[in-house]
């Protein structure tokens, strides 16, 4: 379990990574659109805006079926089953039974730990979403400032 840890964590690091990659390109085609004409300005704002639908779909649909997989309740269903099992046993098997609670217990922590995974995650590709929209709010901006800048040399 600890290498899937270890690899939650890594996957974690490497969603930061992308998501400063991807913040970089967003402020470069914002300095970019400052020079460029009108047209070209307004046809990255469409751009922006079905990159923007496109990611948030996928967020969405993300999350939905994250929603419909619960480790937690896995974890939950298999303790309550094994005390079942315990309750019928003889009293020479305690030690086993406090020892497969002692797992259990790692069991509920790694699944905790699993599902904070999951929403940094969920956080993160939001981010993205949010971002594709800072992009398109940038774009309009910068178009507005076009248009102020051409009716201010009339």
């Amino acid at each position: 379990m600890e290498f899937k840890l270890k690899k939650m964590s890594n996957k974690l690091s490497d969603a930061l990574a992308t998501l400063s990659a991807k913040t970089k390109i967003v402020e470069d085609k914002i300095a970019q659109a400052n020079a460029e004409s009108k047209e070209k300005v307004e046809a990255k704002i469409d751009e922006a805006k079905i990159n923007f639908d496109a990611q948030k779909a996928e967020f969405f649909t993300k999350t939905e079926a994250l929603k419909n997989f619960s480790l937690k309740e896995l974890l939950n269903a298999k303790i309550a089953q094994v005390k079942a099992s315990v309750a019928m046993k003889n009293a020479n098997i305690e030690h086993k039974i406090k020892e497969t609670e002692t797992n259990f217990d790692v069991k509920i922590a790694e699944a905790a730990y699993v599902d904070a995974c999951h929403y940094a995650e969920s956080c993160v590709a939001f981010t993205f979403v949010a971002l594709a929209d800072v992009e398109a709010a940038m774009l309009e901006a910068v178009k507005a400032k076009l248009k102020l800048d051409s009716l201010q040399k009339t």
